[in-house]
């Protein structure tokens, strides 16, 4: 399946130099997401089994297999991005043939709910279940827990079995709302069929991606790309 990745250079050039990208909370913008990767990667494991070696068994990597129902190609034509003299602000679409069984679909609107610790309607989050929230919320104050979001205290397991249980629809049912994330253990340099820099003109000293030739019986990307 074609999957696309949005990087910035210093990503791009780790592709490039390691091969692979991997997931890692050091380098995550959102360390405090852990438990949603985490379930996430409870997921991915019985679906496609474990985690390569040198893979974070606990968090996954991101791609776009749609845009608000659009091909991500589609998608980045048509947003009007300023351009940019930041250098953290370059950025690359990478597209990827990725394996089947290398990778999970999920719905992106609804994996917010997975983000955020909320309780998912069994109808997804396009529906509104005012009943079923409301049962919901009811037996979490019987509980004295919070329905929505952490709350610091000790969990209890029938309030987080209950707040999880839709949860998993998510991948069951990934096309409902219009934008398709996938997430996948690595993303590999040998998978890219397509480098698109954005705003590379506008920051010194980054040169658009080129094409070259792979050295024979290498496995070496075929795009490079100059990096200030």
């Amino acid at each position: 399946m074609r999957l696309f990745a949005y990087m910035d250079a210093d990503a791009y050039e780790a592709l490039n130099r390691d091969g692979r990208i991997i997931g890692s909370p050091e380098h995550s913008p959102h360390p405090e997401f852990a438990a949603a990767y985490g379930w996430l990667a409870d997921v991915m494991r019985r679906r496609l089994g474990h985690a390569p070696d040198g893979c974070h068994p606990n968090w996954p990597v991101f791609a776009w297999a749609l845009h608000n129902g659009l091909s991500p190609l589609a998608y980045n034509r048509e947003q009007d991005r300023p351009r940019s003299e930041d250098p953290n602000e370059a950025s690359f679409l990478i597209g990827f043939d990725v394996p089947d069984g290398s990778y999970l679909l999920s719905d992106f609107d609804d994996w917010h709910f997975v983000l955020n610790n909320w309780y998912l309607p069994s109808g997804g989050s396009s529906i509104d279940e005012t009943d079923e929230c409301d049962a919901f919320e009811a037996f979490c104050k019987r509980h004295e827990r919070s329905p929505y979001g952490y709350d610091g205290l000790t969990a209890i397991p029938e309030v987080e079995a209950m707040r999880q249980a839709n949860w998993e629809r998510i991948v069951d049912r990934p096309y409902d709302n219009g934008s398709v994330q996938a997430s996948l253990w690595e993303l590999r340099a040998e998978w890219v069929f397509l480098v698109k820099a954005r705003r590379y003109h506008a920051i010194k000293g980054l040169a658009k991606p080129k094409r070259k030739r792979p050295r024979a019986g290498t496995t070496e990307t075929p795009w490079s790309v100059t990096v200030p």
